[in-house]
């Protein structure tokens, strides 16, 4: 079964959260999920339901061990170039990046395999620094 980690800040409440045991839900005998907090150590008990959940903070060098250790394939992250460095680091063959509005539309993409956007008007700012798979 394929691994995916999603790196996210936090996996307690919350907007994100919520689509996320949501999504997780409906695919979890597709994948084994791995689920990484780096600024809220509280973790909604519905994570580790689905999954593994573990709370690092901002130690990017045990993130990077973890996705080794673990055989993470995939990694889906948003919002922090950091995420992406320590996917790309791990070796992790697909990045998936999900954006947060325009804010986050001009971050360096290099290494990502795809893209989320969170808007279709964020599309076009994605498009001036990524020539890749972006979806809705």
């Amino acid at each position: 079964m394929i691994s995916i980690a999603y790196i996210i800040q936090d996996l307690y409440l919350g907007g994100i959260p919520t689509i996320l045991l949501n999504l997780s839900s409906n695919m979890r005998e597709q994948f084994n999920f791995h689920f990484i907090a780096t600024e809220n150590p509280l973790i909604n008990p519905q994570f580790n339901a689905l999954g593994r959940a573990s709370y690092f903070g901002d130690d990017w060098g045990k993130i990077t061990q973890y996705l080794v250790d673990n055989n993470i394939q995939i990694v889906q992250y948003g919002n922090k170039q950091e995420y992406l460095t320590v996917a790309k680091n791990a070796g992790v063959p697909i990045i998936i990046e999900r954006t947060a509005g325009p804010r986050s539309c001009g971050l360096n993409r290099s290494g990502v395999t795809h893209v989320i956007a969170s808007t279709k008007g964020t599309i076009q700012l994605i498009r001036k620094n990524y020539t890749g798979d972006i979806t809705l």
